[in-house]
Parts: C-alpha cells; sequence; structure tokens
C-alpha cells in the first residue's frame, strides 16, 4: 500500500523481493502509476525495467545472487525515468469525451 502511494507520485522506484513474484507483479500493476516487471535472470530483468519505463521490479530472491540484486537495484536507481510507452500511459480522458474521473456522470462504462 506504501510503495502504492508513493512511486507514482515522487518519480520513485523500488525493488521488491517476493516469494510470488508474477503474483506481485499482478497486483501491483492494478494500481495506476505503477508499471511493474519481473524475470528470472538479470539481463531479462533490466531489458523489461527499461521497455516499460519500470518504477516497480520485483523477484524471487532465489533466482538471484546478493550480487545480481545489487546490479539490478543500482541499474533501477541510477537509470533517467523516462516516459512509459504511449500503450502503457494513462488514459487523458474518458470515453465519453469527460475527465476519467469518478465524478463522470456517463452510463456507458464503469470508471
Amino acid at each position: 500500500a506504501t510503495l502504492a502511494l508513493d512511486l507514482p507520485r515522487d518519480g520513485g522506484r523500488a525493488l521488491v523481493l517476493a516469494g510470488r513474484p508474477h503474483a506481485a507483479v499482478a497486483l501491483a500493476n492494478r494500481t495506476p502509476g505503477i508499471r511493474a516487471v519481473t524475470a528470472r535472470d538479470t539481463a531479462t530483468l533490466l531489458a523489461a525495467a527499461a521497455e516499460c519505463a519500470a518504477n516497480l521490479v520485483v523477484v524471487a530472491p532465489r533466482d538471484f545472487s546478493a550480487v545480481a540484486l545489487e546490479r539490478v537495484a543500482v541499474a533501477l536507481a541510477t537509470r533517467p525515468a523516462g516516459a512509459p510507452p504511449a500503450e502503457l500511459a494513462p488514459p487523458d480522458a474518458c470515453p465519453c469525451g469527460g475527465p476519467a474521473t469518478a465524478s463522470c456522470a456517463c452510463t456507458s462504462h464503469p470508471h
């Protein structure tokens, strides 16, 4: 919950160790502004993070050595933030033409 509040707003980044990284990524990506990725090797993980402009990297500690985790953390912290790819950017407006907020009065789709 804390990551969901702080990462999108402050331009922060995080490396999370999880026993079930795929489940953690799926849950994290439900939160607007969070772009989470996971992989089982350092090269694939860093490529995925760069491709998605990830601000959250989730890994299973059993898959990475301490040196590899340090490399991932340094790479995540020092790379430029960059904008997310267009297909991952949040929508600017509701499909009805109004702002994408809960106060929209349209009934054709959920908010």
